[in-house]
């Protein structure tokens, strides 16, 4: 058995009208608790979730009285005991709790506890009965068993020893035994009926939750009356575990509720910013599409364009190349020029030479004339040379 410690002498408390609830599964192991049994455990729910159940079993606990809980939870039967829990600071608290089976599709898929607060006369009786069992002790003691139904009938036996004594002053000792004879064989049967009319009560309630061990510490009474008190005590449990299961479920629902309204809150808060964005989104796709069909028309443009440039460049290549063309030919009529032009200059030169040859025979010839003329004038004088220079 697992032993949980440190402990403290400290006892932590609930409110009784508080229910701890817990599920685990076939294994134990915690698969659900609610906020009071979270709160005074002192763990935090993800500490127990998927932790054994053990993890809150107090040291003190026999392990008889586990034992005795998992043979009759095995058996699809509910049980019902006072326990001692321990917290996670060591401290300890004391539950009555009520353990039914869970069932999924007809097999037993886990187990509830349910528990409640008990009362200080439940835990003096159960701290009583497992130092009895830790210390290895029968739960009650032989003197008690034993002289439990004399005790308990003293009133009985006090008015047939006031009758016997009676009988005995008036006929004496014969008819005295055969009255306390009489006395004990009637009481004695009286106390069987009473027994059998108990047990078949009990067996015509199989669902109710019945043990002499745990009854010892819900009940002052023993034996057949113990039962039957624990029998009434168990069905009042079993009616306030249906009764919390269904409160527990409410709670459960309210706050998925709660959270489903918050989340229909949020989802439509979502639609609002969605549907503002897909309006965003609308004008911007409009103006995207307005853009587009501009950038289309730009683009148509812009071919058009381009299919302008592609000509100029065609007809300017052709032109480029016919100005090639061009300016070979003209270079070529340059040439030609330049050579004519030189052929010229040389025939000018040869013309300038010509021309002095031509000046200088000139010169000559007048040069010759004029002596001619002098030579003439000298023979016939000098008149007509002034006459002819005259005009």
């Amino acid at each position: 058995m697992r032993n949980n410690l440190p402990v403290t002498q400290r006892e932590r408390t609930f409110p009784a009208e508080e229910r701890l609830i817990s599920t685990t599964d076939l294994n134990s192991k915690i698969s659900y608790c609610n906020d009071a049994f979270v709160e005074i455990s002192g763990f935090t729910r993800e500490e127990l979730i998927g932790q054994p159940h053990n993890l809150v079993r107090h040291p003190d606990m026999p392990p008889a009285v586990f034992g005795h809980m998992w043979d009759t939870i095995k058996q699809g039967k509910p049980w019902m005991g006072i326990v001692k829990n321990r917290s996670k600071n060591g401290d300890f608290y004391w539950v009555s709790a009520y353990v039914t089976p869970v069932y999924e599709n007809g097999r037993i898929s886990g187990y509830e506890s349910v528990r409640s607060l008990p009362t200080e006369a439940q835990k003096r009786r159960a701290e009583a009965l497992y130092a009895r069992l830790r210390a290895g002790k029968p739960p009650v003691p032989k003197l008690e068993y034993w002289t439990y139904d004399v005790v308990r009938s003293w009133p009985l036996i006090a008015a047939s020893l006031l009758i016997l004594a009676a009988h005995w002053v008036v006929s004496g000792w014969p008819l005295m035994a055969f009255i306390v004879l009489t006395l004990f064989v009637l009481g004695s049967y009286q106390l069987y009926r009473t027994r059998q009319l108990i047990r078949r009560t009990l067996a015509d309630h199989p669902k109710a939750f019945t043990s002499g061990l745990v009854a010892l510490t819900y009940s002052d009474n023993r034996g057949a009356q113990a039962l039957l008190d624990m029998a009434m005590i168990s069905e009042e449990a079993r009616l306030q575990t249906a009764l919390t299961r269904l409160e527990d479920a409410g709670e459960n629902v309210k706050k998925r509720a709660t959270q489903s309204a918050e989340l229909s809150q949020s989802s439509a808060q979502m639609l609002d910013q969605q549907r503002a964005e897909t309006d965003q989104s609308a004008t911007a796709i409009n103006q995207m599409a307005a853009t587009i069909q501009e950038v289309a028309h730009n683009v148509q443009n812009t071919s058009h364009a381009a299919e302008e440039a592609d000509r100029l460049a065609r007809e300017g290549r052709d032109l480029a190349v016919g100005s090639l063309d061009s300016m070979r030919q003209m270079a070529k009529a340059v040439n030609d020029i330049g050579q004519a032009v030189n052929e010229l200059a040389n025939s000018t030169q040869s013309i300038g030479s010509v021309a002095d040859v031509i000046t200088s025979i000139a010169e000559q010839r007048q040069s010759a004339g004029a002596q001619r003329g002098h030579r003439g004038c000298a023979r016939r004088g000098a008149g007509p040379w002034f006459r002819g220079s005259g005009r």
